[in-house]
């Protein structure tokens, strides 16, 4: 949710297809900042997401399929209660001209399944939020850890620098919007 906010300062005024699940959609439409991408007629379309349900990228060629991750709403949509998991968090698998990238822009942990998609891609996006699990409380004194809220820290032995090392991606980039 956190990388489809940043997106949408990006695009005030242009058309804008935007894929989701129906809980992401539900948070995003009860957000008044989220009202910007209605000022225009038809400028925004929805296209509702499941995971394991591969759909095609417009006329791109690329398909894409949506998978469960581990982990859970954060902080600002707790209100929405439990959810299932594939309704809370998601990865995304594109494949084109037969390539492979995996995108998980939230990494709660690296799982053994997890670790099988990273296998198959040559170029995986990963969670880059926090370079160590103290990342937070060494600046706000009192705040939580980065495993707290769900995001694996890329420094250390519980790294996810050193949990994927030994993947054969060509590309390992660590991302953050």
């Amino acid at each position: 949710l956190d990388q489809v906010l940043g997106l949408l300062l990006l695009r005030e005024f242009q058309p804008l297809t935007l894929y989701a699940t129906a809980l992401v959609r539900r948070v995003l439409e009860a957000n008044s900042f989220f009202k910007m991408l209605e000022r225009v007629p038809n400028q925004l379309s929805w296209v509702e997401i499941k995971a394991g349900v591969s759909f095609q990228l417009g006329t791109s060629g690329i398909v894409c399929t949506p998978f469960v991750m581990a982990g859970e709403l954060p902080f600002y949509a707790k209100e929405l209660g439990s959810v299932a998991p594939e309704q809370a968090s998601l990865g995304l698998l594109l494949e084109g001209d037969g390539r492979r990238i995996a995108y998980t822009p939230v990494v709660a942990a690296i799982t053994d399944s997890l670790r099988t998609i990273y296998a198959r891609c040559e170029t995986i996006f990963v969670d880059g939020t926090f370079w160590s699990n103290e990342e937070l409380s060494k600046t706000h004194a009192g705040t939580p850890l980065a495993q707290a809220i769900g995001h694996v820290p890329m420094s250390g032995k519980d790294g996810t620098i050193a949990l994927l090392s030994d993947l054969p991606a060509t590309q390992k980039i660590f991302e953050h919007l």
